[in-house]
């Protein structure tokens, strides 16, 4: 071999090194997300490949020569993995599970143990001897029983990925043609380059050493990070797209179309702190850390409550989007959105709505609802309820003294002992002015009267303070027992604990009364 071929080619090899070097170094800096990793991976196993490669052809002695066959082999198994992982990317398929990436790993680090500890087993080579004979230094290679499947390996998942690309782009829609044409065509020269690499080695003799491999994976890289350059098909070139879902307010997960989790961004991590927990390919449903509102439930929209990193309740609502390719769902991205302030509004219309703004029991008409519905279910049952109309005594006069202020710190502070001795199934509601209405399910009259006292005596001895000075004040209370014969309305019971209520009026005041025949006529 004369000086001139040596020295093109080992220029050749060291412009394979550098170029490889250059691309990893890019396809480093650039990348930005996850689901370039395996192009940065493919570009490393190249980048070793060729630097063995040169270390070995100029090698002064088989040690040497041993040892850059080593480096070699710390990227050469892992070509066709990691090309076919890319390829997957590339069609947005959804990742390999942990168990499969570690099975798919397992034939190409076994092929690096086995070079590594030759010559102790010849299972990958049965021998290696050195020559310069050529002019290139080189080891002459004896295939052992595991060389070849080795090979069969790589040239299968080269087949495999190139399948997957054509049916990615055969698939695509119509005006993505000018993108596809392109994808396919640097995809097809790239892929032709890899495969048709034998076919260079082969093409010079054996004995040679002049072995292009190297050089062809580095153009196949470099071909690869141009052609999504120029035709902006990279997930680097999406940086400002991936940037907004990653930054925005509200949570993005990823989930494919078995429910099994993809992505998330850095919100849904905030929210979601178990998202931490579940690998790629895992099934939300399956996981414990996460709501299981959310990983259950297939509603288009739908609540959960979680708890932030200070122990407060987050209200969030997620919403669902299948995603749908030729027909069919392959997977669903799901927003997840911190709805706190508007639930909060809508707790504080809620209450504006249903209860008095002074005292915070329920208001008359809220009362009358609820009411109703209990009143309506005893009739139809048979079963005891009874109803308390109190009014407080001498209200104007306590307004008159001591001013509008200490009338409401009065109606308050009544409000504040019923609270503290009902029970929560019993329905209490402000009737008006200074008079409100108690709704006592399953209690009977007698009963009733008793917890009427109870009040009574509560408030009676409950001092008040304002400007002018110390006071009490004192409350008239009516009960009315639920008689079905009676009353066949609600209006009807109130009306006869009303009565009640006018006869402790009239009859001294501070005092509770309950309704008979007698004092009703």
């Amino acid at each position: 071999m004369d000086v001139f071929a040596l020295s093109v080619f080992l220029v050749l090899q060291i412009f394979s090194v550098v170029l490889s070097a250059v691309v990893v170094c890019v396809a480093i800096t650039k990348r930005r997300i996850q689901r370039s990793l395996n192009y940065i991976l493919y570009a490393v196993a190249t980048l070793m490949c060729a630097l063995g490669y040169l270390l070995e052809i100029t090698a002064p002695t088989l040690e040497a020569a041993v040892v850059a066959c080593k480096v070699q082999y710390l990227g050469v198994p892992y070509l066709g993995v990691f090309y076919y992982l890319f390829a997957r990317d590339y069609c947005n398929l959804p990742p390999h599970s942990r168990t499969a990436r570690a099975l798919l790993l397992a034939f190409p680090a076994a092929a690096t143990l086995l070079v590594f500890t030759w010559p102790a087993q010849r299972l990958f080579y049965a021998g290696l001897s050195f020559t310069a004979a050529t002019g290139l230094p080189h080891l002459v290679v004896s295939p052992g029983p595991l060389y070849f499947p080795h090979l069969l390996y790589g040239y299968a998942l080269a087949l495999i990925s190139a399948f997957l690309v054509v049916r990615s782009l055969m698939r695509g829609r119509r005006r993505q043609a000018r993108r596809a044409t392109a994808s396919l065509v640097s995809f097809g020269v790239a892929s032709a380059l890899v495969l048709g690499f034998q076919v260079c080695k082969f093409a010079a003799p054996p004995a040679s050493g002049f072995d292009l491999m190297p050089l062809v994976f580095s153009l196949h890289i470099a071909a690869l990070g141009l052609f999504f350059v120029r035709f902006r098909l990279s997930e680097w070139t999406v940086l400002g797209r991936d940037s907004i879902v990653e930054n925005m307010k509200d949570a993005f997960i990823l989930v494919d179309g078995e429910g099994r989790y993809l992505d998330a961004n850095r919100q849904a991590r905030r929210f979601l702190p178990g998202l931490a927990e579940i690998a790629p390919g895992a099934s939300l449903t399956e996981a414990d850390a996460i709501p299981k509102a959310l990983g259950h439930n297939t509603a288009a929209v739908n609540e959960f409550t979680v708890t932030d990193d200070t122990g407060g309740e987050v209200h969030l609502r997620a919403t669902r989007t299948p995603l749908v390719a030729d027909g069919r769902v392959v997977g669903t991205s799901i927003l997840v959105y911190d709805v706190s302030e508007i639930y909060q509004l809508m707790t504080e219309l809620r209450q504006m709505a249903t209860l008095d703004s002074l005292t915070g029991i329920y208001n008359r008409g809220t009362f009358f609802m609820y009411a109703q519905r209990d009143f309506d279910l005893a009739l139809r049952k048979g079963e005891a309820a009874s109803l308390l109309m109190m009014d407080l005594d001498h209200f104007k006069k306590v307004n008159d003294e001591h001013g509008h202020l200490a009338g409401d710190q009065v109606l308050v502070g009544l409000a504040g002992i019923l609270k503290a001795r009902l029970r929560h199934t019993d329905i209490t509601g402000r009737y008006g002015g200074e008079e409100i209405a108690v709704w006592l399910p399953g209690a009977n009259i007698s009963g009733a009267a008793l917890i009427a006292d109870v009040i009574r005596r509560a408030l009676e001895h409950t001092v008040f303070e304002s400007e002018k000075g110390r006071f009490n004040v004192t409350l008239s209370i009516g009960v009315a027992g639920l008689d079905a014969a009676r009353h066949q309305t609600l209006e009807a019971l109130i009306a006869d604990a009303d009565t009640a209520l006018y006869v402790a009026k009239t009859g001294g005041r501070n005092q509770v009364v309950t309704f008979s025949l007698d004092n009703g006529e």
